[in-house]
């Protein structure tokens, strides 16, 4: 088999295969564009302006789960001593506090500094997003410099080689810190240093899906899920914190059909190019080789105007963060079917005393499903509304349906109580009283 030696391509046939480049000063790279600095700068330069109006942002859904309410959150001691933290009875805090260990971190030392504060949890955040975006930037920058995506004549090794490595193979070896980072995410949610049965146990509980339904009909609504995401990825518009996703039954749905066409195309045109890269030895994804001089710098104004512009349009984003009627308002009009939005909206109207508004906005969840995972919530929240606008007797009634969904809930008997004992209904409330203390002893 004959090689050719690259030392044999001398500059000057290169430079003749290489189409002519005029001499562009504007592009060279000893402009300023061209240096890292000045990339570094206009990356936080950037993230800070477009989130500029984030800082006051009250907290919001899962942060009172998650901050305000979480044990984590006001003791450091689980963070030098995790084996505090996984002692907890709730077994919920023990798998959050495993995976979510860094973020409940944050949130410690957060509230050490500045207790509930906001400004101090939205800079935190926004400073490690930043920080991502530059070790994004840095990773492209490497990217570019590998073989991978600078196959040139002058820079194959056409000797022989006793490892017998192709081009090929080599690409395909640039491409395993890649592929290695898919791994990060499923072995954070199990244990990998337990036996191999329970192994499994932990493979098998990751991966099935938290909801009661079938996991064909999980998969089939998954696919357009994903193509919802991928769409938000290149056209953020329209985006709700609480998106509506029907439960799709059937392959046949063409929402289904669809969105499963657009991730086979997407992944054959990945197996494609990757197999293009097999075939060709000139393969070559740099910028320069497919782009011209006046061509990159279209591109660049092209690029700067997209990044603008989405600046803009996420400050805009934000900007309706800082209202939570007016938030929860946008979600509701976005997802008018789903009651979680309509509860939420419920709760900001009652922050601003207005409550009637809070009524008739839970009643509209439990009109759409009185029988959710949210509804017991929903109907205590009704009922404490309509306690405050003076009317009782609706608000005992509230209580007598929460009672009858659960009767375990402590809560509403105690509530019930005070509303007999308002009243007047002395017998009744001490019958609710007794029931209260019965369930949970400990709240006397």
């Amino acid at each position: 088999m004959l090689y050719l030696s690259a030392e044999k391509i001398s500059k000057e046939n290169f430079n003749k295969m290489s189409p002519a480049q005029p001499n562009l000063p504007y592009l060279t790279k000893t402009n300023i564009l061209h240096k890292m600095p000045f990339h570094i700068v206009l990356i936080i330069i950037t993230g800070v302006i477009a989130y500029s109006n984030t800082f006051r942002v009250p907290f919001y859904f899962d942060d009172y789960q998650y901050i305000i309410d979480s044990p984590f959150t006001k003791n450091l001691e689980y963070f030098t001593e995790p084996s505090k933290a996984l002692s907890l009875t709730d077994s919920l805090a023990r798998y959050t506090f495993k995976t979510r260990t860094v973020g409940f971190l944050t949130f410690a030392i957060n509230y050490k500094l500045h207790g509930f504060d906001v400004a101090g949890y939205h800079i935190t955040n926004l400073s490690i997003h930043i920080i991502n975006v530059l070790l994004v930037y840095w990773l492209v920058l490497l990217t570019f410099k590998t073989p991978f995506f600078n196959l040139h004549p002058s820079s194959l090794n056409l000797h022989p080689s006793p490892s017998r490595l192709t081009p090929y193979t080599l690409r395909f070896l640039y491409l395993t810190p890649f592929l290695l980072t898919l791994l990060i995410i499923p072995l954070s949610l199990i244990g990998i240093d337990k036996p191999a049965d329970s192994l499994i146990g932990d493979i098998t509980e990751a991966a099935r899906a938290k909801t009661n339904i079938s996991r064909w009909d999980y998969l089939f609504t998954e696919f357009t899920v994903v193509v919802t995401y991928l769409r938000l990825l290149f056209l953020p518009v329209n985006q709700n914190l609480d998106h509506y996703y029907p439960v799709y039954n059937s392959f046949l749905n063409p929402n289904v059909y669809l969105s499963f066409l657009i991730l086979l195309a997407i992944f054959g045109l990945a197996v494609y190019l990757f197999y293009y890269s097999k075939k060709s030895s000139s393969f070559n994804l740099h910028p320069s080789t497919f782009l011209t001089p006046y061509a990159s710098c279209l591109t660049l104004l092209t690029l700067a105007a997209l990044v603008i512009a989405l600046s803009i349009a996420s400050y805009q984003r934000n900007s309706l963060w800082q209202d939570k009627t007016a938030f929860w308002g946008d979600v509701v009009k976005k997802s008018p079917k789903k009651i979680r939005g309509y509860n939420e909206l419920g709760l900001a109207y009652m922050e601003n005393g207005k409550l009637p508004e809070a009524v008739s906005c839970f009643q509209r969840a439990l009109t759409i499903d009185a029988y959710s995972e949210y509804s017991l919530d929903i109907y205590l929240n009704l009922a404490n509304a309509l306690d405050e606008l003076g009317y009782t007797d609706d608000a005992i009634i509230t209580y007598k349906k929460i009672i009858a969904l659960n009767y375990g809930f402590e809560t509403a008997h105690y509530n019930l109580g005070m509303l007999y004992y308002k009243k007047n209904m002395f017998e009744e409330a001490a019958e609710e009283f007794k029931t209260a203390l019965s369930l949970n002893p400990l709240n006397s």
